[in-house]
């Protein structure tokens, strides 16, 4: 068997590249969603109204907007290996968090900071840009999968498993 040649645009290595970046946006892309799906039950669980219920996923959304840029300049200075690695552990670390979090503020600051803006954020720009520059010819293809996100699974492996919010963000964590 030959080996893989990864200097080759559009060969095997860049397409087993774009495989792992899609597992890679399927498990930070989790971060983004998971809020919205547990919106009933931080609503229960902190006694709030649905508009305080939906402010965590507002509150991710922006910490993810400005940290593409953040993880972007950290993946250009030293590769992405770097924002990859500072995504698993701030994911990790956060859904842990999130679950143990006793305030409203602190679940607003851990979806905020290490889900969004230290988690999410570096699974997406950062990940859509490494894998556009491994294909010449199915770039369009390659950056559309590269940008697919968890939504789907996110949503159907929550409603189906019937857990509280404490319980999913921990499970995922």
């Amino acid at each position: 068997m030959a080996a893989v040649n990864p200097d080759l645009p559009d060969g095997q290595y860049a397409w087993i590249r774009l495989a792992l970046s899609l597992v890679l946006a399927i498990v930070g892309g989790i971060g983004l969603w998971v809020a919205v799906v547990v919106i009933p039950t931080i609503q229960q669980e902190f006694g709030i109204d649905r508009a305080g219920a939906s402010l965590p996923y507002t509150v991710t959304f922006i910490g993810f907007g400005l940290g593409v840029f953040v993880m972007g300049r950290v993946a250009s200075r030293f590769g992405i290996i770097v924002p990859l690695a500072i995504s698993g552990l701030s994911l990790g670390a956060g859904f842990i968090l999130a679950a143990m979090s006793e305030t409203y503020w602190q679940l607003l600051i851990i979806q905020g900071v290490f889900i969004g803006f230290l988690g999410s954020a570096s699974t997406f720009g950062p990940l859509v840009a490494d894998v556009s520059q491994w294909f010449f010819k199915r770039r369009g293809l390659a950056v559309a999968v590269g940008s697919m996100r968890g939504a789907t699974f996110t949503n159907g492996a929550s409603s189906a498993s019937g857990m509280s919010a404490r319980g999913a963000m921990f499970a995922i964590g």
